[in-house]
Parts: structure tokens; sequence; C-alpha cells
């Protein structure tokens, strides 16, 4: 709901940027947000670009967030919780791309692959950029190259506050990390 306060229905051309503290669900938020949406895409899928956990801890946040289930209960019955999660997907997709150097022309060649609805990045300062730049030049590049990406679909992304951020409930843009 606050998303959907903050931003507005999201559709094509749009992206949203969610910067958060470290360690605090950035992950199980586009889990999360992305299979609220799925719902919403018609027969398109939806792609998450993940340089930082493992595949497998992503495919399980999808799932619990998908069914409204939390962890100890997907492991309780593996068998049953795919089986109800490929039943949510109904035939379409939710790729998870994980690549600790992917580059923005990375997305762009994987969006233009395939009928996505939605993308997701996980986390922003990870996406790697050509040649050398300063971290403030490099997070002002993705951001530019993923706002031309949103012609494919909605994008959010997602990016870490600052330690000038602990314990403030809403980040400024001045506190997202390397961003000065």
């Amino acid at each position: 709901e606050d998303l959907n306060k903050s931003v507005g229905p999201i559709r094509d051309g749009d992206l949203v940027i969610v910067a958060k503290r470290p360690e605090v669900g950035g992950t199980s938020f586009l889990a999360s947000e992305l299979t609220f949406m799925f719902e919403q895409m018609g027969d398109k899928d939806a792609i998450i670009f993940n340089n930082e956990e493992a595949p497998d801890k992503i495919y399980t946040r999808l799932i619990s967030a998908a069914l409204g289930i939390d962890y100890r209960t997907l492991m309780s019955n593996p068998t049953k919780y795919t089986a109800e999660y490929n039943k949510f997907l109904d035939g379409r997709r939710i790729d998870i791309i994980h690549d600790t150097s992917m580059q923005a022309s990375d997305i762009r060649r994987r969006l233009d692959q395939g009928n996505y609805g939605f993308c997701g990045v996980n986390v922003l300062l990870k996406v790697g950029v050509p040649g050398r730049m300063e971290d403030h030049d490099k997070l002002q590049y993705v951001g530019e190259e993923l706002r031309r990406l949103t012609e494919y679909c909605p994008i959010i992304g997602i990016t870490q506050a600052d330690p000038t951020a602990e314990g403030v409930r809403y980040i400024h843009q001045d506190r997202i990390y390397k961003s000065k």
C-alpha cells in the first residue's frame, strides 16, 4: 500500500528506485511486490536480475510471497508448495538471472528476448558499467540506462542507504549509498 500511495499504479515507462538500509529485506520486498503485480500482468512473464543472493534463496522468497507462507511452512512440504507455486504461475515464468558481473547491456539483452511485464534489479550499485567511473557517476549511469529500459516494462531497482540513514524512517535521496 505504501508503494501504491507514493508512486501510484506502476506501468510501462516507470522506474522506481527503492533505497533501504542493508539487511532489512530488500530482496523480500522485491519478491513481495513482484508476486503481487504478477497477477495483474496478463500473459506476461517477470524477471529479477540479482547480483547479490543465491538464486535458490530468491526462489524460496518468491514462493513464500506468492502463497503467503513463511519459510518454515514452505520447508515443511516443499513438493506441495512448489506445485501450488507452479499453479500460481499458470504457465508463465518469473525468471531469476543471477550474475555478479552483470551490466546494463546484459539486462537489455535479456529484456529484448522475453515478454516481460515487470523487472526487478537487486542491487543497483552492483550493476557494472563500462570503463572506470566514480561511484556517484556510476549510480547516475545505471539509473539512466535503466530509465531507457523501461520501454520494455516497469522496473523496480533496489539500492542501499548509507550509514547516515540509520534510524531514519524516511530516507532522503542524499542518504543513498555512494550518491554524493
